[in-house]
C-alpha cells in the first residue's frame, strides 16, 4: 500500500525527497512552487480530522 501523504504530495504535483534524521528518515514534499513541507504535515493540512 501506497505512503498516502506520498500520493497527495505527487497529486500536487511535487516530488518526494527522503530526509534522514537522527530518529529516522522522513519524506519532505517538494512543490512545483519550491516549497517544502513535510509530506504528513501537508497532508493532515490539507486533510483535517472531522
Amino acid at each position: 500500500m501506497a505512503n498516502p501523504a506520498s500520493v497527495y504530495c505527487a497529486k500536487l504535483g511535487g516530488k518526494t525527497r527522503i530526509e534522514k534524521t537522527t530518529a529516522g528518515e522522513r519524506g519532505i514534499c517538494v512543490l512545483p512552487n519550491g516549497t517544502e513541507i513535510d509530506e504528513w504535515e501537508l497532508f493532515r493540512r490539507d486533510h483535517p480530522a472531522k
